[in-house]
Parts: structure tokens; C-alpha cells; sequence
């Protein structure tokens, strides 16, 4: 891999583990997403949709939450974890979306 894909794929890991500390409150370091990436690789997540030739959005459970994920096939890692408020985590037999677990205190 070339010096700038290294520097992509490593910009990719931390943006994910910073939008899963914002959006989720959980710490997904590397290990982590490595787990999480493996669990789609032999197809452990639920495939939602396709956004790109590179890049899919999948389901998948993580220290029992259900994660929506953005992954890209070229550098086999997380693009970005998806908020919850989006209408990927409603499914057709749920009629209220995921509970945040980690809210904010003011």
C-alpha cells in the first residue's frame, strides 16, 4: 500500500472512533473496528445497501448494540458509523428506531 492509501485508511480509523464516541459513547479503537470489519468480511452483519463500488452499509451487533456502519472494500476498514436518527435502524417489523444508550448531560 502507498504512503498516501496508509494515510487515507489511518484518517478513516480515527474518523470512525471519533463518531462512535460522539454519536454512541463507545470507544472503537483499532481492535475493535478490526472485530467489527471481520464480522462483515464472513458476513456476521446484515447488509443494508451499496453507495459506491468501494462502499457498502452494513448492520452489525457490537457489545449488544445494533451499529449501522459504513465499510469500504478497498481498504478493508470503517468509513464512518452512522448516526442514529438515521432510517437504516428502523426495520420493517420495528416502528421505533434504536435507543441511544449514551446521552448527553447538560
Amino acid at each position: 500500500m502507498g504512503k498516501r492509501k496508509r494515510k487515507e485508511a489511518k484518517h478513516l480509523k480515527t474518523h470512525t472512533y471519533v463518531r462512535a464516541a460522539q454519536r454512541f459513547g463507545i470507544c472503537l479503537d483499532e481492535e475493535k473496528q478490526s472485530s467489527i470489519v471481520a464480522d462483515i468480511q464472513n458476513g456476521r452483519g446484515e447488509f443494508v445497501e451499496r453507495q459506491s463500488r468501494y462502499k457498502t452499509v452494513w448492520k452489525v451487533k457490537f457489545e449488544g448494540k445494533i451499529l449501522g456502519v459504513v465499510y469500504d472494500r478497498r481498504f478493508k476498514s470503517l468509513v464512518t458509523i452512522i448516526p442514529q436518527t438515521d432510517s437504516m435502524y428502523l426495520s420493517q417489523n420495528e416502528d421505533k428506531k434504536v435507543e441511544k444508550t449514551c446521552q448527553r448531560k447538560d
